[in-house]
């Protein structure tokens, strides 16, 4: 068949439910001179799960490609372990990267900021440890930035806010990166100081190129 133009109004499945696929491998979708789109955003869902008593969170080489250079990370659960910091590590082909991180960290609301460098890890919630009684808990929304391009250090920004080992509330701004914008990476890991994940469930977004 040749192509052409095709004029309609609405397309839809014969069934009125299910999926329609728009062009195939090799092909480009785009729209007409002066036409505007509806519907379709700038995130890409790559990843999603939940989980129960699991000792890490991997996010693996499967989603971090160099179809896209930011991700958007959104984590929330629970640990098994009283008092713990959640922390993360880049990997290169599923192993962790193990040095040479400096990260930052401001308490919202108490004033309380910091920074380590030469770190083995990136840690999210640095100043206040996190509790795992029925009240507590946390969610962390995430950006991971650069991981394939290795002319930029691969960074790790965000807040997490949580319940201190106490049940009080608190959040913290988090930024991180590795000391070698030469290295690139293929996937990243979360895990806590000690002990597991009680609940745990993550979203993966990829943030389309421009």
């Amino acid at each position: 068949m040749a192509d052409g133009t095709l004029k309609v109004g609405t397309i839809t499945t014969s069934s009125g439910s299910g999926t329609i696929t728009l062009g195939q491998s090799g092909e480009t979708i785009t729209l007409g001179t002066g036409a505007t789109q509806s519907g379709f955003g700038g995130l890409v869902e790559l990843y999603n799960a939940s989980a129960t008593n699991v000792s890490e969170v991997v996010i693996s080489s499967t989603y971090i490609t160099s179809t896209y250079d930011w991700y958007k990370i959104f984590i929330t659960g629970k640990p098994a372990t009283d008092s713990v910091q959640l922390k993360a590590r880049f990997q290169n082909n599923g192993s962790d990267v193990t040095s040479n991180y400096d990260f930052g960290a401001s308490e919202i609301g108490l004033s309380d900021d910091g920074s380590s460098t030469g770190q083995d890890n990136i840690t999210l919630n640095r100043q206040t440890v996190m509790g795992n009684a029925a009240n507590e808990g946390f969610t962390a929304c995430i950006d991971f930035t650069n991981p394939q391009i290795n002319t930029i250090p691969t960074r790790l920004n965000g807040t997490i806010s949580f319940a201190n080992a106490s049940d009080a509330n608190r959040a913290t701004n988090f930024t991180g990166r590795r000391n070698d914008a030469t290295e690139t990476h293929n996937g990243i890991r979360f895990f806590f100081t000690s002990g597991n994940f009680a609940q745990v469930t993550i979203n993966v977004l990829g943030v389309k190129k421009s």
